[in-house]
């Protein structure tokens, strides 16, 4: 599978032509549409509530050994 990337403006109507290389096949393809900022504010908010949830109080972490100790436990049960 290969990737091309052509920008283009979206016209008020929405309808896209696409004129495509000559090296591209005919038959079944995938297109995708990337939007400016949009698009991108939702990634950094949806990032930064993740990471705000792995911050937040309360919630239960555990120190790399007691994380070690959990997983050697549950590999010698694998015996």
């Amino acid at each position: 599978m290969k990737a091309y990337r052509i920008s283009t403006e979206i016209p008020q109507d929405h309808e896209l032509v696409l004129h495509l290389p000559d090296d591209i096949p005919a038959g079944q393809a995938e297109v995708l549409v990337l939007t400016g900022e949009g698009s991108e504010r939702s990634d950094r908010e949806s990032m930064k509530a993740f990471l705000d949830r792995l911050a937040s109080p309360g919630r239960n972490t555990r120190s790399k050994k007691q994380i070690d100790d959990e997983l050697l436990s549950e590999r010698n049960s694998w015996d």
